[in-house]
């Protein structure tokens, strides 16, 4: 009786005096507050050093809490939390940072600066700065290297892929879609490069490739005709511009990777025209040599480049070409021509020496009288130059 006798006092004293506790008879509870509760049932509570608040229910599963925090607080010991789940809430890990965790671990956080991060800290200069951990998702997270990554820098963004590949699609597992560009630039920078060696027997290769036209299973109304090759002919040939998709197991093809064969190709076509060409001029210079008499009496062929009584001078090409002993020159030159010389000069376009002709006839050179080397050698009439041929000194 005593004991509580003493209770009631002490309550009526701090009801009396400071006011710091009341209970109302509907049984609402007010800590530092003299008038009753807004709310109906609402009660205040402390457990530790959190203040919580609670409906009129005896049983408290889930009320928000106030922690007393007299320092900064962490994941572990947000500010505001729940009864029987206190480590989930907002927390206040420093000066103009605002966080969010549940189960004691950090989700959200957002710092002075604006930054703002999933699953992480923010990164400085980075506003948006996420981390999943899941494959097959981008994240805006620079620097980590186990998934996909969207960098949104000023300049230069990028997207980053530890498989060194990017696969766009319109659903997981289906149908891959167009990409529009205005250009496309691919790294060839030679620093990026090691054991660079040249293609060989590119134009036979070219030459099993086969172009073809098609339509996508996916364009059942068949409205865009596409052309290109097949992927799986391809590899056969050229198997370094064909991969593998790891998801749909479909054939990819680079194109980008066929161009040297095709460059290469053209190269290879543009010599042997070159060889036709000049055997096609040697033949040609060898019939007019053979149609012409030596006597000057009769005309050559063609009447191209003809002084006034319809001649044209004449030069042959070297036989032997190449060659590292001599070789001569056949030639036609007009009568009545007041100088005339086949020089010679090395493939700077530096004259190398002069031989005075005159008539027709041939001239022998030595391969004495220049280094081995290429030279082209051309016929001058009057001043006029009149065709160019070249030359080939091995050693």
């Amino acid at each position: 009786m005593k004991k509580m006798f003493f209770i009631a006092a002490f309550l009526m004293l701090g009801y009396l005096s400071y006011s710091q506790i009341k209970i109302f008879p509907e049984g609402k509870v007010s800590i530092g507050n003299t008038s009753s509760p807004s709310e109906k049932g609402l009660t205040h509570f402390i457990t530790g050093s959190k203040i919580g608040f609670a409906g009129l229910s005896s049983t408290i599963t889930s009320s928000a809490l106030i922690r007393g925090n007299n320092v900064y607080s962490s994941a572990t010991t947000p500010d505001y939390t729940w009864y029987n789940n206190d480590q989930t809430g907002l927390f206040h890990p420093a000066a103009g940072s605002l966080g969010i965790s549940t189960n004691g671990t950090q989700r959200m956080l957002i710092d002075a600066n604006g930054n703002f991060a999933f699953n992480s800290s923010p990164v400085s200069g980075v506003k948006f700065y996420a981390f999943c951990g899941l494959s097959r998702f981008a994240y805006i997270y620079p620097g980590y290297n186990t998934a996909v990554n969207i960098e949104l820098y000023a300049v230069d963004p990028r997207i980053y892929s530890p498989s060194n590949k990017i696969v766009f699609y319109n659903t997981p597992g289906g149908n891959f879609i167009d990409i529009s560009v205005r250009n496309v630039f691919l790294n060839s920078d030679l620093k990026s490069k090691t054991d660079v060696t040249q293609l060989n027997d590119c134009l036979e290769k070219v030459m099993k490739l086969n172009g073809v036209s098609y339509y996508w299973k996916t364009d059942s109304a068949k409205r865009n005709l596409n052309t290109g090759l097949i992927a799986q002919e391809v590899e056969k040939i050229i198997p370094e511009a064909v991969i593998t998709d790891d998801s749909l197991h479909n054939k990819l093809i680079s194109y980008n990777a066929i161009i040297p064969y095709l460059i290469e190709s053209i190269k290879e076509q543009q010599n042997e025209i070159e060889k036709q060409k000049s055997k096609i001029r040697e033949m040609e210079n060898n019939i007019d040599l053979c149609c012409f008499s030596f006597t000057g009496s009769t005309k050559s062929r063609s009447d191209e480049n003809t002084d006034t009584k319809g001649e044209k001078p004449l030069l042959g090409q070297n036989i032997p070409n190449p060659f590292n002993n001599t070789t001569e020159i056949k030639y036609k030159i007009p009568s009545e021509t007041e100088n005339s010389s086949i020089i010679v000069f090395d493939m700077t376009g530096k004259l190398v020496i002069t031989y005075p002709v005159n008539g027709s006839g041939s001239l022998t050179i030595s391969s004495n009288e220049l280094n081995p080397g290429m030279y082209y050698y051309s016929l001058v009439v009057n001043g006029t130059e009149y065709d160019t041929k070249r030359m080939i000194i091995s050693k």
